[in-house]
């Protein structure tokens, strides 16, 4: 049987703070598997509101990221949030489709039965 070593709620607090809410940064710095805390977030409600707090703070700091790119012009930025925040003015993400010249297209054809239930021949 393994060694079990208990971790204080603090300690797991102090873990959390600055890992962006990223798992595997927070267990890595408390030395347990991925299991275990699971198991601390479902003991301590404020473990798991520490973790919610934290992954916003990492979505303002990636957003804040995003909008120093986009202050320095850098065009990559600039399409990124316009597809996610522009839809309603017409940016949304484009897929291309390149062909090779001897492809071929064939249409298809589908054919939807409009007749009534019941009926045999075509004006019944």
């Amino acid at each position: 049987m393994g060694r079990r070593t208990k971790v204080e709620k603090r300690k797991i607090l102090e873990a959390i703070n600055g890992s962006l809410g990223v798992l595997e940064a927070i267990q890595k710095k408390l030395g347990v598997d991925r299991k275990t805390f699971y198991h601390y977030r479902q003991r301590f409600p404020e473990v798991q509101q520490a973790l919610e707090d934290e992954r916003e703070r990492g979505i303002d700091f990636a957003e804040y990221q995003l909008y120093k790119l986009i202050k320095e012009g850098d065009y990559r930025a600039i399409v990124f949030f316009l597809e996610r925040k522009g839809a309603s003015r017409g940016w949304v993400p484009q897929t291309n489709i390149a062909l090779k010249q001897d492809t071929t297209i064939r249409p298809v054809i589908v054919f939807e039965d409009t007749r009534k239930e019941g009926a045999d021949e075509i004006g019944e």
